[in-house]
């Protein structure tokens, strides 16, 4: 999809902060993506469509609460971190 390479520049941000990463870029659906980084036991999935490229933010949603927040690109490293 049109997100693939602003996904892979922002795993590479992350990898650079010393995150684990994982990307999910095929055309699965969006809950079978969740699904699958549910059973891979991360803490977090980043959700990059073409609506928060626009905005230039990313969906975070932490996977033991359900609990989905939009904050800016630039500010993931920052919030993953707290």
């Amino acid at each position: 999809s049109e997100q693939n390479p602003l996904a892979l520049l922002l795993a590479d941000t992350l990898h650079a902060a010393s995150l684990t990463v994982d990307t999910f870029l095929d055309g699965d659906s969006v809950k079978n993506m969740m699904r699958r980084a549910n059973k891979m036991g991360a803490a977090y999935a980043l959700i990059l469509g073409e609506q928060e490229q626009q905005s230039n933010s990313v969906v975070v949603k932490n996977m033991m609460t359900g609990q989905q927040e939009q904050i800016l690109q630039t500010q993931v490293v920052p919030y993953l971190r707290k």
